[in-house]
């Protein structure tokens, strides 16, 4: 016990440092003799994804983007040999790495932000530019939350990660409203998940219901004040639900 509190103290330090403690490199870095080092054509990468985010301004463009120019995660090989990555980039991965502020030699650390070690490879001018760009959206994905009559808007994903949009159909004169994933809007079928479309009604009423009966509400509370304020994330898996 004492032994790994030392261990856990000298990491803190080393930290607080800016030091690298080890662990996996982000994109644009590789590790050398327990060193942080640059690697150049990554870093390049790295650099064109925060322009081209600054260009279009949205996840979902840069994502389809990026696929086009053929643009992927980092490529590791494991101690066993195996090879992981290089494949296309999802909403999340790419969110974090815009917000990484590694890339701008910083190293957060409980809740401090700290000169580290390694060289940055992004402008900083550029990385606070795409921060509020990226506030932005955010804002504006609330406000269109408020507006849709979507209750999961922003909320729901599908069993790969892909979020799934609200979509409609009509027949007869009559709306059916659904979500769906988004690799389907994208045309890559192939990267949708075991579930690629729901009913927005049946699976809106099963969140709603599900988290009443987890809650037990004493005061009176709408459906969508209840899901703006307890749900932050469904998932949608074969036979199940997840919600977070």
């Amino acid at each position: 016990e004492v032994t790994s509190e030392r261990i856990r103290d000298k990491i803190a330090a080393s930290k607080r440092k800016g030091l690298w403690v080890g662990g996996m490199a982000p994109l644009g870095y590789d590790t050398k003799d327990r060193r942080i080092t640059v690697n150049e054509p990554e870093a390049e990468t790295v650099r064109t994804i925060f322009r081209s985010y600054l260009k279009l301004g949205s996840l979902n463009l840069l994502m389809a983007d990026l696929r086009k120019r053929g643009i992927v995660t980092k490529v590791r090989t494991l101690k066993t040999g195996e090879t992981v990555g290089g494949i296309p980039f999802t909403r999340g991965p790419l969110a974090h790495l815009l917000r990484n502020r590694f890339y701008i030699g910083d190293v957060p650390f409980k809740g401090e932000i700290l000169k580290g070690e390694q060289p940055a490879i992004v402008d900083r001018d550029l990385f606070e530019a795409v921060q509020a760009k990226l506030s932005e959206q955010v804002n504006g994905h609330k406000a269109a939350r408020m507006k849709s009559e979507a209750l999961l808007i922003g909320r729901i994903f599908d069993d790969r990660g892909n979020r799934m949009s609200p979509s409609h159909a009509r027949k007869g004169g009559v709306k059916y409203r659904y979500y769906l994933s988004s690799a389907l809007l994208q045309g890559m079928a192939s990267g949708a998940g075991s579930v690629r479309r729901v009913p927005a009604a049946d699976i809106e009423a099963l969140v709603v219901r599900s988290v009443r009966e987890h809650l037990k509400p004493v005061a009176p509370i709408d459906d969508r004040s209840l899901i703006d304020t307890h749900v932050a994330r469904v998932k949608i898996q074969p036979e199940q639900l997840v919600i977070h």
